[in-house]
């Protein structure tokens, strides 16, 4: 939910959108086990279209080049 909230976040953010965009798609990889203490999230836009939009999420705790997880999501946009 964390990392999904971020990407939606951001997208609205770039796009300077106050409509959140509708999830299509979310895939979630977990690579470590995550400790009960602060988490980070970084987001990317790799592809930005007039009707989809596609953001790759990272999540870390400590350390950011040790990431607890990745995830990539789909997004509708509004027009």
């Amino acid at each position: 939910g964390f990392m999904e909230s971020a990407a939606m976040i951001h997208l609205m953010w770039n796009r300077e959108s106050l409509e959140a965009p509708k999830i299509v798609d979310f895939s979630l990889d977990y690579l470590r086990p995550g400790r009960p203490q602060t988490l980070f999230a970084q987001c990317e836009i790799t592809k930005q279209g007039k009707r989809v939009a596609h953001v790759l999420i990272e999540a870390w705790q400590e350390d950011r080049s040790k990431p607890v997880a990745v995830a990539r999501a789909h997004f509708l946009l509004s027009n």
